[in-house]
């Protein structure tokens, strides 16, 4: 017989109550145990009180965790009340899916579908609802079957639950048992055991843990809660996972586990994801906001960053575009690296890494830090490894550091070649430095210390005046006599015959706390990101030929002297906006030249080659020239490659309108993958790309 619903429209279906199955004519479909419930669409979702099979393009499988789901597909729920305000059986649906639902609640607005086990069930789509042994409000135009479980449903679909109320704002599915889950994403959202909201376009798994999704991917915990915002995956178990990502998060038992272009492993901690990547962690719970993955077992991660963060009992906070490694301890990143922590909580805001075992770290640079057994804080642009010791480090460089506490405030490798007694200035043409020079208003600073204007006091040169803070382990080596690195480099890189395209060191001088460099400064003149900035954030290629020819000479020339820069990029590069000399400055990052592989990098995230990503080493050379096709995209697309670019690049079937073939092929031939596959450093300047350039004007 017809029944009459809330909104006046006619009920055509028919209840099917007390165990009897339900069979649907629609479009998707839900199968559930316990409630049963077939239906015969393009689409489905299988729940029997446990882990849920989903027959769609995507899923979400919760095990005792209560699911909210807000999606257009399907809810099929048993053991649970059910109130349905459609045209079919007790169902009140407002997605456009299913949501199956064993002991747990969901809750759907997506456009796909949630399995729950013993889970009340709420369903906002537009299919159906079936339920037996329970009250039945409709209001949908489908049906809902659910056996002994209070259920929801205002969607066009379907909406089974077994005493675990569910929602979902996905458009896909959500499976969840005994666990919350919430899913607004536009796919799915699986969880056992683990509440889970989903904002996301894909699924999400969570077993024992509540999970929050607003990615458009996927997002898989067990027994964690999981949030994930980047566009890959998150697996969790037993941790918090929150994903507003636009791909999946799988997490089992801790943070994170990576399946992304580059990769980062952490287990037994917490990851929070911003990401476009996945991110997987067990026991821990997780956030990510980077693009690429995040692993953490036991251990709270958070990661802000574009690439992983892996973590290993150690809540991890990442805000870099790289990785993040953590075991045992916290973790905390806001850098575009990664971070690797044993044992120990780390804090990074930089954009490296930070490795560190059974210690706490804190990075606020742009690089790395290694940690092992030893607090470590860094708010440096480089890299910090440090075992069983406390380490502090505010420069941009790196350092290395076994059982004993470490400090670092300078822009090189505080990795100690020869520590000094007293430093006698080479140069030294008066005994007290600021007799000789006059010290104006600040030109910049960052965690080495400071630059200054200055002015020569003999014949008034226009000088640049920059002040290094000491520590004890502070870089050194013999020259005869101990020099600080950055000394020695510029000294190295300068002897011999003149290189305009090259700064020079005019002077130095230990002074108290701080080394003190009397550099050359060229006016007027300004670094070229400004540079650029000002021509709109890119220059015409013309503009670029000359910039990349007088780059290229510095790098050149600074490797046939021993000296390997590691950090070229734009805001390294001083341009006279008037005759449009360059010149190479900050060696800072720098190291003398060797044929061994370094196997800790100095220099910007987006200048690192691939090859220490994926191997954790790298030759000097072809990472100069990976530097240098970075160098040239920037400027002439005003952006850094991308994924897709860096895998058309590697295909050399990288084009974009605007370009000639011939800079096309050398960025192509700079920034392939393999190092050995690259341009060789001396042959750049002989590209076709070169050819005509008129460089009278720059010494050559």
């Amino acid at each position: 017989m017809p029944y009459k619903l809330q909104s006046g429209l006619s009920l055509t279906g028919v209840l099917m109550p007390l165990q009897a199955p339900v069979h649907v004519e629609s479009d998707w479909s839900v199968d559930a145990l316990q409630a049963p419930v077939h239906v015969e669409s393009d689409w489905s979702v299988d729940a029997l009180q446990a882990p849920v099979h989903v027959e769609s393009d995507w899923s979400f499988d919760a095990l005792q965790a209560p699911v909210h789901v807000e999606s257009d597909w399907s809810v099929d729920a048993l053991q649970a009340p059910v109130r349905s305000e459609s045209d079919w059986t007790p169902v009140r649906s407002e997605s456009d899916w299913s949501v199956d639902a064993l002991q747990a609640p969901v809750h759907s607005e997506s456009d796909w579908s949630v399995d729950a086990l013993q889970a009340p069930v709420r369903s906002e789509s537009d299919w159906s609802f079936d339920a037996q042994h329970a009250p039945v409000h409709s209001e949908s135009d489908w049906s809902v079957d659910a056996q002994q479980a209070p259920v929801l449903s205002e969607s066009d679909w379907s909406f089974d639950a077994l005493q675990a109320p569910a929602r979902s704002e996905s458009n896909w599915s959500f499976d969840a048992q005994q666990a919350p889950v919430h899913v607004e994403s536009d796919w799915g959202v699986d969880a056992l055991q683990a509440p889970a909201r989903s904002e996301s376009n894909w699924s999400f798994d969570a077993l024992q843990a509540p999970v929050h999704i607003e990615s458009d991917w996927s997002v898989d915990a067990l027994q964690a809660p999981a949030r994930s915002e980047s566009n890959w995956s998150f697996d969790a178990q037993q941790a918090p996972v929150r994903s507003e990502s636009d791909r999946n998060i799988d997490a089992h038992q801790a943070p994170v586990c990576p399946e992304s272009y580059w990769g980062l492993d952490a287990l037994q901690a917490p990851v929070r994801s911003k990401s476009n990547w996945n991110i997987e962690a067990h026991q821990a719970p997780v956030y990510a906001k980077s693009d690429w993955s995040v692993d953490a077992r036991q251990a709270p991660v958070q990661v802000e960053s574009n690439w992983s963060v892996d973590a290993l009992q150690a809540p991890v906070h990442a805000k870099s575009y790289w990785s993040l490694d953590a075991i045992q301890a916290p973790v905390r990143s806001d850098s575009n690296w990664s971070f690797d922590a044993l044992q120990a909580p780390v804090c990074s805001e930089s954009y490296w890494n930070i490795d560190a075992h059974q210690l706490p770290v804190h990075t606020e640079s742009y690089w790395s830090v290694d940690a092992q057994q030893a607090p470590v804080q860094v708010e440096s642009s480089w890299s910090v490894d440090a075992q069983q010791a406390l380490v502090h480090v505010e420069p941009d460089w790196s350092f290395d550091a076994f059982h004993g506490p470490v400090r670092a405030v300078f822009d090189w490798s505080t990795d100690i070649l020869q520590t000094p007694g007293h430093t006698k200035s080479l140069f030294d043409p008066c005994s007290d430095i600021f007799s000789c020079y006059e010290v104006g208003n600040m030109l910049g600073q960052g965690g080495f210390g400071a630059v200054y204007e200055g002015r020569r006091m003999k014949d008034g040169l226009e000088v640049a005046v920059k002040f290094v803070k000491k520590t004890e382990d502070m870089q050194y080596i013999n020259f005869p006599e101990p020099l600080p690195l950055e000394v020695a480099l510029l000294i190295l890189v300068n002897e011999g015959p003149r290189v305009p395209q090259i700064i020079q060191l005019l002077d130095w001088k230990d002074v108290g706390e701080y080394c003190i460099m009397i550099l050359e400064r060229p006016i007027p003149c300004e670094d070229l990101f400004d540079f650029v900035q000002r021509h709109g954030g890119r220059i015409n290629e013309e503009l670029a030929r000359v910039v990349m020819r007088q780059a290229t000479q510095a790098a050149y020339m600074s490797c046939q002297r021993g000296v390997l820069h590691r950090d070229i990029k734009k805001e390294n590069l001083l341009i006279n906006k008037d005759t449009l000399e360059v010149k190479l400055i900050d060696f800072g990052c720098g190291e003398l030249l060797r044929s061994a592989p370094y196997t800790t990098f100095m220099g910007t995230r987006m200048y690192c080659p691939p090859e220490f990503i994926s191997e954790g080493k790298y030759h000097g050379e072809p990472a100069t020239v990976y530097s240098l096709g970075v160098l040239l995209f920037s400027l002439v697309c005003g952006t850094f490659p991308d994924s897709v670019d860096l895998i058309m690049i590697n295909l050399n079937h990288w084009f974009i309108a605007g370009l000639s073939l011939e800079c096309c092929q050398l960025i192509c031939s700079c920034l392939q993958r393999e190092p050995t596959e690259r341009l060789d450093l001396g042959k750049i300047l002989y590209h076709k790309w070169f050819k005509g350039t008129d460089m009278v004007k720059f010494g050559k």
